[in-house]
């Protein structure tokens, strides 16, 4: 038998699928620290046998899972209303106060310092985006 052994018609679907289940464990080990020594080790148990049926596979391509969705602002809705803040505001204001602005203009009232928290990696980038605009 001549080339890699574990190169088969069967491991492109088995790559697939360990990737699916690496990017899973990433977004677990973000969501719960406390399991963090178990799901690493898993973790490099399922980089172990993509190793094994492919070595030259590229590991670093595999992007996280995240699973905690923001649970006021569907995808891209932050941004956006983040940057009506911004346009209306008259006078400069940090990240904290931007997140608060935002939720504020929402309706969102028992926000804990977690959500502001949260938020402040949007509005953080909205401001970048509106710098130097009038």
């Amino acid at each position: 038998m001549r080339g890699r052994p574990t190169k088969g018609p069967h491991t492109g679907p088995a790559i697939n699928t360990l990737e699916r289940l690496h990017m899973e464990l990433g977004g677990q080990i973000l969501a719960n620290r406390q399991q963090h020594d178990a799901l690493s080790e898993q973790m490099r148990h399922v980089e172990a046998v993509i190793k094994m049926l492919d070595p030259s596979y590229n590991l670093g391509r595999i992007a996280v899972k995240r699973r905690k969705p923001n649970p006021w602002f569907k995808g891209g809705t932050l941004y956006r209303r983040a940057l009506d803040v911004l346009r209306t505001a008259t006078e400069q204001m940090t990240t904290t106060e931007l997140a608060k602005a935002v939720l504020t203009a929402h309706g969102v009232q028992d926000a804990t310092g977690d959500d502001v928290q949260a938020s402040r990696w949007v509005s953080s980038t909205a401001s970048r985006t509106m710098r130097g605009r009038a």
